[in-house]
């Protein structure tokens, strides 16, 4: 697609969520919106100049919060100026990358928890097993993160919101 079309897309479908009073958007798989070519370890972990640069730069517009990145950038300087972006990604990609027991070339895919100087929003999960959702929501406030979760369950279970920190 042009970049003229691109961008008057872009407008278009964030436009309703702008006027509806929204702070601000996540941008899906944007942890590899890049403006130059990135040759990682292998052509899996490559990647080419992103046009998401182009949809966060038109989201940072129109919306009063700058706009946020799915998953998390790699610690490489193609990707740092992503770095400073509040992120969200599932909690199971979190532990792939920077758990206990992450990936074994963790460190040659740039899989630095430090590096991140944004806000990190990590998703649980539906589950009707309330305590294994306040444990996990209790380490995610523990390692400074905010744990996303679907409350019904806790809500049915009388667990109130205070119950997943640990303070």
């Amino acid at each position: 697609m042009p970049t003229a079309e691109r961008c008057v897309m872009t407008t278009r479908n964030l436009k309703p969520i702008a006027d509806a009073g929204f702070r601000g958007v996540y941008i899906d798989a944007a942890e590899n919106a890049i403006y130059e070519k990135f040759v990682g370890v292998n052509a899996a972990q490559s990647n080419e100049p992103s046009k998401d640069v182009l949809t966060l730069a038109i989201a940072d517009d129109m919306f009063p919060e700058r706009t946020g990145i799915e998953a998390a950038p790699r610690a490489f300087p193609k990707f740092m100026h992503l770095r400073d972006r509040n992120c969200v990604l599932q909690e199971t990609v979190y532990q792939h990358r920077y758990g206990v027991d992450k990936h074994v070339n963790w460190n040659a895919l740039g899989y630095h928890r430090d590096t991140i100087i944004g806000d990190m929003w990590r998703t649980l999960p539906y589950s009707d097993d309330t305590a294994a959702t306040v444990s996990a929501a209790k380490t995610i406030a523990a390692d400074g993160d905010v744990a996303c979760i679907c409350p019904a369950p806790l809500i049915r279970a009388g667990i109130s919101a205070n119950e997943l920190t640990n303070n």
